[in-house]
């Protein structure tokens, strides 16, 4: 070897010597003992980075699209991100609650209301009875119309019986027929009230003179042939109306509550109850009841006052064929007919 090529080797070597000393490790200098400080933060980072770039270069290509189309239109997983999603999800459901609250909010209608106050200062008698006979407060509920009325068909109806009735025989009580008077009508509805107070097996007993059965007051009223024959003219019937099976008793039914209902301004509590008249004769709606002490009778629909005024009746006719009010019962149509003059007064039903 020349010395042309040593002092070429030499300069190389000098010239790497060189590069050694530019790459030398910052550690190799240090005096102090202690490790520098290590953070997690720094490996876990390079780790994952290198980790992801292995994986991102071992993955095929359609993986790859599909990540970035996933990091094109990214989830909300950062927590800021959540929270507003979640805001504005509660800000529509509250939205959507406060319509919903909007169309169902109770809400008070006091002028629709209507006033159902009871007025208590017209309670009572509308008629002044202070000083008054029992006839005269008898004849408030029995009036002089109904009576004259009663007069009248019976007149009618005993002409007709009379002309259709012919020939006639000595004894037959049709013989002759004298017109009813209203005073006549008055003493023959008194002995029927002194009837019913008193127990006789006929009527003709009414009028014996034999001492077991003796009365003073019913033949000295009226003779026992006379009362049997305006017994058998009695009318009171306004119709012809066959459908009706108190067609013969309608008008005086209604005319009796009418002016019982003008005589009395009952009290705010009311009662609804049934009550059965004691008949055993011969009847198309007469009932059975069982646990009634009577049983067999007439039954009644009433309308009472609590101290027992009786306001408003109906009748039981048997089945009817009457047509309810739609979506009504049978026993809904029965308490507003009953109640119907005493609607919207604030009365309290029991």
């Amino acid at each position: 070897m020349d010395d042309k090529h040593r002092e070429q080797l030499m300069r190389w070597y000098e010239e790497c010597e060189s590069e050694d000393e530019s790459l030398h490790d910052p550690y190799s200098t240090d005096d102090s003992i202690a490790d520098p400080e290590y953070t997690q933060n720094d490996a876990c980072s390079s780790t994952d980075s290198e980790y992801e770039h292995i994986r991102n270069k071992d993955q095929p290509g359609p993986s790859r699209q599909k990540r970035k189309r996933k990091e094109s239109n990214p989830k909300i997983d950062s927590p800021s991100q959540q929270s507003d999603s979640e805001g504005s999800d509660d800000l529509d459901e509250l939205l959507d609650q406060g319509h919903d609250d909007e169309e169902n909010t109770w809400e008070d209608n006091v002028i629709d209301c209507l006033d159902f106050s009871f007025d208590s200062g017209s309670v009572g008698m509308k008629q002044q009875l202070e000083g008054k006979s029992a006839i005269e407060v008898f004849e408030y509920i029995w009036t002089g119309e109904i009576n004259n009325y009663i007069v009248r068909r019976s007149n009618e109806y005993g002409e007709l019986m009379f002309l259709s009735n012919r020939p006639k025989s000595r004894n037959e009580r049709f013989k002759t027929f004298q017109e009813i008077s209203p005073l006549e009508m008055k003493r023959f509805f008194g002995l029927c009230l002194l009837a019913g107070q008193l127990k006789f097996r006929s009527i003709r007993d009414m009028f014996s003179l034999d001492p077991l059965n003796y009365h003073p007051i019913f033949p000295a009223t009226m003779s026992g042939r006379r009362f049997e024959q305006i017994l058998r003219c009695l009318n009171c019937s306004d119709n012809d109306n066959k459908d009706d099976n108190l067609y013969k008793v309608s008008w005086l039914v209604k005319a009796v509550i009418n002016s019982s209902q003008n005589m009395f301004s009952p009290p705010e509590a009311l009662s609804l109850d049934e009550s059965l008249l004691l008949f055993r004769g011969r009847l198309k709606f007469r009932v059975y009841i069982k646990n009634k002490k009577s049983k067999y009778g007439i039954k009644f629909y009433e309308l009472c006052s609590s101290d027992g005024y009786v306001l408003n009746i109906e009748i039981y006719k048997g089945k009817s064929n009457r047509e309810d009010a739609r979506g009504s019962t049978k026993i809904n149509s029965l308490v507003l007919r009953l109640l119907e003059p005493f609607l919207d007064k604030g009365h309290h039903i029991y």
